[in-house]
């Protein structure tokens, strides 16, 4: 039997969404320290299934989960932060591995932030110069390597240590070193459990295939205490273990005859795809991507990148580059060196475009270092030296409908034309803004390549967001005028008079331009209408598959990404016949005139006809199948190639 054990403090909503994903386990432990809030009464009143044990004093989380530990029977514990969540297959792999691995005493899980995004869970032991390089130059050779960047992780491997918020330990290799230091109050706990572990004997393995999800703050970057902890904790284990030499994965200090030796560690990885493989190939393309947009909660364009990025680091042919030039946030770049290398160019964005602007310097290249291709995925492109330029336009909304832009989007009206004429190649993500670009800028088609978006595979193994419907009709994406907010909640209330029990309209997204007057003007209750905000990646996929149809009213798309995802998870779609949508969605939705009255007809014609729902779900996941990142990413890169010989 495998137990949960978790240790909180002062985090109840957290912990609440952790619960929820735990419900089937078997074994569940809660260990309450001290948080002096409602956490404790929350966990009694909600989860009487799990049991709570409540600490006298916040002594750490490595005392925690000792104390945590005595109250489970469990072969083996899988310790957690309250700002976890597991999903279906955690429990049957970390079950297979175990039953397989008898020499193993710790096993850790793969980490992924709540968009799916897999994030640094397993690492080399730490090196003089590591502390400070992973805050001060996190995308250098060092970090790299202290993060095992080199390693695919496509089955379980050895490593030096994993990270305590999604560990799996043997309760007898756990009682035989003694559990946590508790003289650790905060970090450094888990490497110290991990080194023991290999001083005795057992063996820590890590398999990404082994999800926990976690919501990962980085307060250490960001405040002075937690920053001090750390440098305290890491002082801490320096004399702890002073002179043992842990300076290479794969050679901790021998302490016993059974001791695996560096060469076992070697895992054959032939013809298994690689989460971040090796750029050492000749032929690939070297290509830097101005990646900015994904400095900030990405939306469309930041998805529409984080989708490349992922395909591109399944393939050999192509070594990329992201760099973010950015004051303050560059930093946020770094999270995605899973999948690329990473740049962040410390420098007030908005000087840096005006002076690209008026002059050649400085080129791309000064800031990349050599590459063949410079990528600008979000309408513009900076000089280069001697790489080729490929630029992006995703659509000319603020040419065609300024009045539903802000200043800052109408003036790519005036800066666009610069980058279409730095650019060798030029990406549109449909034929309809291929044809818009070319007729606007007055260039030919035959230097635009088209590489449409692929769909997402969305995380299914979130909860179920809180004060979600039994039955509603959704709309997901930014509301905004262009969106056609105004279409969407006057239609919406239109149905709502010709059919009362009409289910309520859920929206899940920020508010954009025009929204609050929409909402305003509306007359919607709370009961009919249901606005959640930004949701992570993992709710959208149970919310998608809850929706009983989606509505789509655009009125201007460069693409159509939402309506996309919706059937993918087999929502039937309601959408205008504009722009790009007929396209892109083709006979796999509903398709209606721009108008509040036309919708409104769509939406009740598609509520009162379960035949109808069915086709529309049944056309709609073979439509979105269509639709790929990894077409996406070879149609990107035929684009490379075409600038290169151009």
């Amino acid at each position: 039997m495998i137990s949960a054990l978790i240790v909180n403090y002062r985090t109840p909503q957290l912990l609440r969404r952790c619960l929820n994903s735990l419900s089937g386990w078997d074994e569940v432990v809660v260990v309450d320290n001290c948080s002096g809030d409602d956490s404790a009464a929350m966990v009694g009143a909600e989860f009487n299934w799990a049991r709570l044990v409540e600490a006298d004093e916040n002594r750490g989380f490595g005392a925690g989960a000792n104390l945590g530990m005595v109250h489970t029977t469990g072969e083996v514990v899988l310790l957690l932060n309250p700002d976890t969540w597991v999903g279906p297959a955690t429990s049957p792999a970390i079950h297979a591995f175990f039953d397989s691995h008898p020499d193993a005493g710790i096993l850790g899980c793969g980490l992924y932030d709540p968009d799916g995004l897999p994030l640094i869970s397993a690492r080399r032991f730490y090196a003089p110069s590591t502390v400070a390089l992973r805050r001060l130059a996190p995308a250098s050779k060092t970090v790299q390597d202290f993060e095992l960047l080199d390693h695919t992780f496509t089955h379980p491997e050895r490593v030096d240590w994993v990270a305590g918020s999604g560990m799996a330990v043997r309760r007898d290799a756990f009682e035989t070193v003694g559990g946590f230091d508790e003289k650790f109050f905060l970090y450094f706990e888990d490497v110290d459990l991990c080194l023991r572990m290999w001083l005795a004997g057992f063996e820590v393995w890590h398999d990404r295939n082994a999800p926990v999800f976690h919501v990962e703050s980085r307060a250490s970057a960001r405040s002075v205490r937690p920053l001090l902890w750390h440098l305290g904790s890491w002082r801490r284990f320096e004399r702890k273990w002073a002179g043992l030499g842990l300076t290479s994965f794969g050679q901790p200090p021998e302490a016993a005859e059974t001791r695996p030796k560096p060469s076992d560690y070697a895992v054959d990885t032939t013809g298994l795809t690689p989460l971040r493989p090796k750029r050492s190939h000749e032929g690939a393309i070297r290509v830097g991507i101005e990646a900015s947009v994904l400095l900030d909660a990405p939306t469309g364009v930041g998805r529409s990148l984080e989708g490349l990025v992922k395909a591109f680091a399944e393939r050999d042919d192509i070594d990329p580059t992201l760099i973010a030039v950015s004051f303050r946030k560059t930093g946020r770049v770094h999270r995605y060196r899973t999948l690329a290398n990473t740049r962040a160019v410390r420098l007030p964005a908005r000087p840096m475009q005006n002076l690209w602007a008026h002059s050649k310097l400085p080129p791309a290249e000064w800031l990349t270092g050599k590459i063949d291709v410079f990528h600008g995925p979000n309408y513009f492109v900076p000089p280069t030296a001697s790489a080729a330029s490929v630029v992006t336009v995703h659509d000319i909304g603020f040419v065609r409908h300024p009045e539903f832009h802000t200043p800052t989007q109408r003036a790519l009206a005036e800066s666009l034309p610069q980058s279409l004429k730095r650019a060798r190649r030029i990406i549109t993500v449909s034929e309809f803004t291929r044809d818009e670009v070319a007729e606007w800028a007055g260039i030919s088609t035959d230097l635009i390549d088209v590489v449409p978006h692929g769909v997402r595979k969305l995380p299914t193994e979130g909860p179920r967001p809180e004060g979600l419907p039994d039955e509603y009709l959704l709309y997901a994406g930014t509301l905004e005028s262009r969106k056609g907010a105004e279409i969407l909640l006057g239609a919406y209330s239109l149905a709502v008079r010709a059919s009362s029990d009409l289910p309520p309209l859920v929206i899940a997204g920020a508010e954009g331009l025009g929204a609050s007057e929409a909402i305003a003007g509306s007359g919607l209750d709370d009961g009919k209408l249901i606005r959640l905000g930004r949701v992570d990646d993992s709710e959208l996929a149970k919310i998608y598959e809850g929706a009983s149809a989606f509505v789509f009213p655009s009125i201007y798309e460069g693409f159509g990404m939402p309506p996309l995802e919706a059937m993918a998870e087999g929502t039937p779609v309601i959408a205008t016949a504009t722009s790009s949508l007929p396209e892109v969605l083709g006979d796999a939705a509903l398709l209606t005139e721009a108008s509040a009255d036309s919708v409104a007809e769509g939406i009740l014609r598609v509520m009162g006809d379960s035949a109808l729902r069915n086709d529309l779900s049944s056309r709609g996941v073979k439509r979105a199948s269509t639709f790929t990142w990894q077409r996406s990413a070879e149609l990107a890169i035929e684009s490379y190639r075409k600038a290169m010989e151009t």
